[in-house]
């Protein structure tokens, strides 16, 4: 019964996957200048990357390389959105500061995805935690300097702000999963608990994802 649940959300974050990839094509009519069609790039990777795991999870291919494409897709992951929010801080200050964070903690992943002997799941796990709570420590500077100034445009008819709306909820979603997980699969691998407790990562990325359709559906009532 756990696994038929597991198999179902992971469906269900695919298809999410795929529908704001779908969305995204509205991005390519925008201008470069306007920041958030950099999102193409970003929605056009998360379909390639998650197309394989489907097909893998549905019995319909057997692809042998997920584990290196999973790695991959985390560094660009952790490099897009990190720098997107970054660059789009309500004010400039500190973003020297800010870009030095962002090189520690991406040496860091790079170091335990490239270099660190480890077992896969628990490599995998320490990973996106690294990733999961850089990503929670940018989006809440990110809200800390936003409700500091006021903004141009009410926050609520801003893309950036959905973006990192969804940031925030799928690393603070995931966060404390990725953490306990190499802990909590030494002790019982099987445990139904664990394995329910494991779909909250999943549920954050459809969170992010859903989050970005609406920062699209936000671009296009600006334009």
């Amino acid at each position: 019964m756990e696994m038929k649940i597991v198999q179902l959300v992971l469906n269900l974050q695919c298809l999410t996957i795929f529908l704001s990839f779908f969305f995204s094509f509205y991005l390519y009519r925008l201008s470069w200048k306007n920041g958030i069609k950099y999102f193409s790039i970003y929605h056009f990777v998360a379909f390639v990357v998650v197309m394989p795991f489907f097909l893998v999870l549905n019995g319909l291919s057997k692809f042998l390389y997920l584990h290196e494409i999973n790695n991959y897709s985390l560094l660009f992951g952790f490099l897009f959105l990190s720098l997107f929010m970054i660059f789009n801080m309500p004010n400039k200050s500190g973003r020297g500061l800010l870009i030095a964070l962002f090189l520690i903690l991406f040496s860091l992943l790079i170091f335990n995805i490239l270099i660190k002997e480890a077992d896969k799941l628990i490599q995998n796990s320490q990973a996106f935690a690294i990733n999961c709570f850089g990503l929670l420590i940018f989006s809440i500077i990110y809200f800390f300097k936003l409700f500091k100034v006021i903004p141009e445009i009410r926050i609520t008819s801003d893309p950036i702000f959905w973006v990192i709306i969804g940031v925030f909820s799928c690393s603070i979603m995931s966060s404390p999963v990725f953490i306990v997980t190499g802990f909590f699969y030494k002790i019982d691998p099987e445990n139904r608990i664990f394995i329910l407790i494991g779909l909250m990562p999943p549920l954050g990325f459809m969170t992010l994802h859903l989050f970005l359709i609406k920062a699209i559906l936000c671009t296009k009532k600006l334009q």
